[in-house]
C-alpha cells in the first residue's frame, strides 16, 4: 500500500450537511497539489475573456452551498490583496455528482473489471475500485482524498494487488480575504 499525504495523520470531522464545507480555502495543498486541479480536472485550461488560463493561476477557492448544491469559485488575489475576481465556477448536485457517505462527500466511485491505459487499451483484468472524497479535518481544513484499489492480472500474466491513497489538506483562510472583491 502506498500513501501520500500531510506529515500528520488526518483526523476527520463527521460531515452531516454540505453547509459544513462552506469557507475560503487555499488552492495550494499539503503535500504539494492544487485543489483547482481536482475541481476542474487535472491540468486542463478554461477560457476566460477568450484566452486560455491554466488553473495554477487560481490561488483561493470559495465553497458555498445552496439547497443541495455545492458551489465552487476560483479566485486570484495578489500578494498585496489588490487584484481580485471570479475566474472559474463549478457546481456539484447532491444525488447526481456526490453523496454524503461515512461523514465525507463522495464524488467519484468507479468499479471495473479492467484497467485501461491512456490509449484505452486493456492492460489488466481483475477487480479495480477508485474513489474521490472531500472532507474536513479537526481544524476545519479541507481534505481531498483519492484512493485506487485492485487485485489484477497485469498484462494477463502477472498477478498484482495493491492500493494507492492520496490525502491532501487545503488550509482554511479568513473569509475576509474576499471582502476586497465587494
Amino acid at each position: 500500500m502506498q500513501h501520500s499525504g500531510p506529515n500528520q495523520k488526518i483526523e476527520y470531522v463527521n460531515i452531516t450537511k454540505i453547509k459544513e464545507l462552506e469557507g475560503v480555502y487555499s488552492d495550494k495543498g499539503d503535500p504539494n497539489s492544487f485543489l483547482s486541479d481536482f475541481i476542474w480536472r487535472y491540468g486542463e485550461a478554461l477560457t476566460f475573456n477568450y484566452r486560455k488560463i491554466p488553473y495554477p493561476w487560481i490561488n483561493v477557492i470559495e465553497i458555498s452551498t445552496v439547497e443541495k448544491k455545492i458551489l465552487l469559485r476560483g479566485y486570484r488575489i495578489n500578494k498585496k490583496n489588490k487584484l481580485c475576481g471570479i475566474f472559474f465556477y463549478r457546481e456539484y448536485i447532491d444525488g447526481r455528482n456526490f453523496e454524503i457517505v461515512n461523514g465525507k462527500i463522495l464524488f467519484d466511485e468507479k468499479m471495473s473489471a479492467t484497467v485501461r491505459n491512456d490509449e484505452d487499451d486493456v492492460v489488466a483484468i481483475g477487480p479495480y475500485y477508485q474513489d474521490e472524497m472531500l472532507g474536513l479535518d479537526c481544524n476545519g481544513h479541507l481534505v481531498w482524498k483519492r484512493g485506487e484499489y485492485g487485485a489484477v492480472l497485469f498484462l494477463f500474466i502477472f498477478p498484482v494487488a495493491g492500493s494507492v491513497v492520496e490525502e491532501i489538506r487545503f488550509e482554511k483562510l479568513d473569509a475576509k480575504i474576499l471582502d476586497i472583491c465587494n
